[in-house]
């Protein structure tokens, strides 16, 4: 009786600990997640920005940082380029609609977070390899017909 006793507090201790550490390490993922930018780039046509906290649009002439927030416009007969801060990349074809909903990673970008809403339009993804299980890449859309080969990704809604 005595060694299951021992054998229980034994177990139990390490599923204290074992919650403990693993309520440590999400807590310092989280902690060193921060806010990233990207950068709206390659423009043929007609390219609006939207930023965040502003209502109007305004025709994008030169290269633009994108913040969580901002929301991309390419017009008919147009396109434009998102490069993220780990090198992926994301072509954005004529009349498409994209909003930078999370852009987040640590500071060896490692760990990567991006959260992507397309509104409309075709959009072409190059992500770079995701190293973890905190990674993601995500783009979302009321309906979207995807295909992934390797790591490119295709995406029409609309």
């Amino acid at each position: 009786m005595k060694n299951f006793i021992q054998f229980s507090l034994a177990m139990l201790m390490m599923v204290f600990m074992l919650n403990l550490v693993g309520s440590f390490t999400l807590y310092a993922a989280s902690v060193e997640m921060e806010p990233q930018v990207a950068i709206l780039t390659d423009f043929v046509g007609v390219v609006k920005l939207k930023t965040v906290g502003n209502t109007e649009w305004v025709p994008v002439k030169s290269n633009k940082t994108l913040i969580t927030g901002d929301t991309i416009f390419t017009g008919d007969f147009s396109s434009a380029s998102i490069v993220f801060y780990d090198g992926s990349r994301m072509a954005l074809y004529s009349n498409t609609t994209i909003t930078v909903s999370e852009l987040r990673g640590n500071e060896n970008y490692s760990s990567n977070f991006f959260l992507l809403k397309q509104w409309w339009g075709e959009i072409r993804n190059r992500v770079k390899r995701l190293v973890d299980s905190v990674s993601c890449y995500e783009v979302e859309s009321p309906t979207a017909v995807t295909a992934v080969l390797c790591c490119r990704q295709w995406s029409h809604s609309g």
